[in-house]
């Protein structure tokens, strides 16, 4: 086993480990309202950076997850194609919400997705 391999299994077992890992149970939901429960990564925070260096209180949400656990995401050239999905996660307090699929980006190297979250009024 090469350190590829090490690599995608250790994400693997990270995204999906919800008993004493950072895993948390994530509801991906398309375009046609079908949802799939999976478990994942999931951080939000109000701290970004701006070009010249400045600190900015704005709204980062993002999920990330092991491609092989979730629904197939991919349009018919391969690419990762996520336009009008949303997400439902829980916030540190335990309540819903849900967000609406910003981009998304594959890491074909080890087979996570990572997608950045927008507000989503429902």
């Amino acid at each position: 086993m090469g350190i590829i391999d090490f690599a995608r299994n250790d994400w693997k077992r990270l995204t999906q480990d919800s008993a004493s890992g950072p895993g948390v149970s994530i509801v991906l939901i398309s375009p046609t309202a079908t949802e799939t429960n999976i478990t994942g990564i999931h951080t939000k925070h109000h701290l970004s950076v701006d070009a010249e260096g400045r600190l900015l209180n704005s709204q980062n949400a993002h999920i990330s997850y092991s491609e092989e656990i979730g629904p197939n995401v991919r349009d018919s050239k391969g690419f990762v194609s996520m336009k009008g999905w949303r997400v439902r996660v829980a916030d540190s307090t335990g309540n819903p919400k849900t967000y609406a699929v910003n981009e998304a980006w594959p890491d074909e190297t080890v087979g996570v997705i990572v997608i950045t979250l927008k507000n989503f009024a429902s």
